[in-house]
């Protein structure tokens, strides 16, 4: 999906060129100025800001008028009836994609406004600046295509830190992921694995995590071979700090790269939406060790929902490491990774309707109310604004919560009664 906008002046957008060229002149590709170019990073830069990973909404949108379109109608207020006229005449199949039209144009209008604001949207582009953070946009010659898989799911924008040409070495690549408690069998699993990809030209992606994650990365690095790390929050934060010294030495000659701008904090949420990205980067996805329910399996549901190729790796049924990956070949989700060599020569095709749905214990909306708050104790108000939820949303879902006894309210302010959630 490459994007591209109907340029607008943007004294539309209620904003100077000179006010535009202050905060994106340094990431124009040419280095020089045009307000075209300008338009769509302010306009990338801002849905970054309002919305959540994965927003469907919003994608849609731009596929249909365009970044600069868009951004100028949130701008003007988001007016809803307008806006569904719009889309009415640019879409056939406007049920398909987002059921009801009003209805979603009016939540998501309520989930984004509170958050626009251009101050602070401005300074994205001193933070990266500052940090050395470079930004890529779907039209881009770096943009990873497989990316545009996820469809109106896809991130708008990519920041990164390291060398951008790593990028389009993802479609070669190959998705490593697995427990942060990994045992010494995974570790040596993931070693052989990365140190074969590397003899025959692949590279890895893997999420920057203590464990499988790590071992991935070092592997690569130890052999020469790219890899991508991906964050699920600005890249200012990177996260967990105890392994600075790795994305030091990954930022030198590879990519570390984000969807989130500069400031925005990793949460439970965001990472279970930056796994779609570590599935839609590369054609194949290996699970070396998981618990059922983990970050690792829902990166293989991902997979399976994008029909890439899926192999998790055998373990002992006594381990718990190994009872999510035992149970995605039982169950006939994945291909058993028994033999690297097999592996490195194999193909494995998949009926979609295997494909398995997430059956964590909380809803996204309880997930995205319970990540704000871990913040700290916040009335409603405060609540929507974080965790980009709907007045019904995040009632809804401090409902169940509060049901569940994870959180209480003293009044108006709600906090956070279980922090394992």
């Amino acid at each position: 999906m490459r994007e591209n906008s109907t340029t607008l002046d943007p004294r539309e957008l209620n904003i100077s060129e000179a006010e535009l060229l202050a905060a994106t002149g340094n990431f124009i590709n040419d280095n020089q100025f045009g307000s075209g170019r300008a338009v769509e990073l302010l306009a990338a830069a801002t849905f970054s800001y309002l919305t959540e990973p994965g927003d469907r909404m919003m994608g849609f949108l731009i596929e249909n008028l365009g970044r600069a379109k868009t951004l100028q109608l949130l701008i003007n207020g988001f007016d809803v009836p307008k806006i569904s006229q719009l889309l009415k005449s640019e879409s056939d199949d406007i049920e398909v994609s987002v059921g009801d039209l009003i209805g979603t144009l009016s939540d998501s209008r309520e989930r984004w406004l509170p958050r626009l604001n251009q101050k602070a949207i401005l300074k994205i582009f001193d933070q990266c600046l500052s940090t050395g953070i470079k930004i890529v946009l779907p039209e881009d010659n770096y943009w990873p295509v497989g990316l545009d898989d996820l469809g109106h799911n896809a991130p708008r924008i990519l920041y990164l830190l390291g060398d951008e040409s790593k990028l389009p070495f993802a479609k070669n690549s190959v998705s490593i992921v697995g427990s942060r408690q990994a045992t010494s069998y995974g570790l040596e699993v993931t070693e052989n694995l990365v140190a074969a990809l590397s003899k025959s030209g692949r590279g890895t992606v893997s999420g920057g995590a203590v464990g499988i994650d790590t071992a991935t990365h070092r592997g690569s690095l130890k052999n020469g071979s790219p890899t991508i790390a991906v964050m699920a929050g600005g890249l200012d934060l990177l996260y967990p700090k105890i392994n600075n010294p790795l994305f030091l030495d990954i930022k030198k000659e590879n990519t570390i790269m984000s969807e989130l701008p500069p400031g925005v904090a990793p949460t439970r949420w965001r990472f279970l939406q930056r796994n779609r990205l570590i599935a839609a980067l590369s054609p194949t996805t290996v699970v070396v060790e998981a618990a059922i329910r983990s970050g690792a399996t829902k990166t293989a549901n991902d997979a399976l929902l994008l029909d890439r190729e899926l192999y998790a790796v055998p373990g002992a049924i006594t381990t718990l490491t190994s009872q999510g990956t035992n149970e995605l070949i039982t169950s006939g989700k994945a291909k058993a990774l028994t033999s690297v060599e097999d592996f490195l020569g194999g193909k494995v095709s998949r009926p979609k309707e295997l494909a398995f749905s997430s059956n964590d214990w909380l809803t996204a909306s309880e997930t995205r109310a319970a990540d704000a708050l871990r913040v700290r104790p916040m009335a409603l108000e405060e609540l929507k604004r974080v965790s980009g939820l709907t007045q019904f949303e995040a009632e809804s879902a401090l409902k169940e919560l509060e049901n569940k006894r994870m959180v209480k309210s003293l009044g108006s302010i709600w906090m956070l009664m279980n922090e394992s959630i």
